[in-house]
C-alpha cells in the first residue's frame, strides 16, 4: 500500500511555539520583553535575535528613532541606504 499524500496544513510554514518566539524577544538581562512594556527600545535591524531591550541595559536614557543594537551595527545589519551596483 502507497503512503498517503498530505494535502493543505503540511505545506504551511510552522509557527514558531511560544518559547522559541520568547528567546527572540529576550533582553540581555534575560527578561522576556514586548512592545507593550514600558523603557525598552526595539532593535530595527531586520533578524535582529535579541530584537528588544530595556534602555537601562543597554545604557541609554531616550528613545532615538532609529536605533540599531551594537551586534547588528557590527554585522552590517543596521546599515541602510542605498547600494551602487558596478
Amino acid at each position: 500500500m502507497e503512503p498517503l499524500k498530505e494535502y493543505g496544513r503540511s505545506k504551511r510554514k510552522p509557527v514558531p511555539t511560544k518559547k522559541v518566539t520568547d528567546a527572540l524577544n529576550e533582553c540581555l538581562c534575560g527578561k522576556v520583553l514586548g512592545p507593550s512594556d514600558f523603557g525598552v527600545i526595539e532593535c530595527k535591524a531586520k533578524g535582529c535575535e535579541t530584537r528588544w531591550y530595556h534602555l537601562e541595559c543597554i545604557s541609554l536614557e531616550q528613545i532615538p528613532q532609529k536605533w540599531v543594537c551594537e551586534t547588528c551595527e557590527g554585522s552590517g545589519g543596521g546599515r541602510g541606504g542605498k547600494r551602487t551596483r558596478w
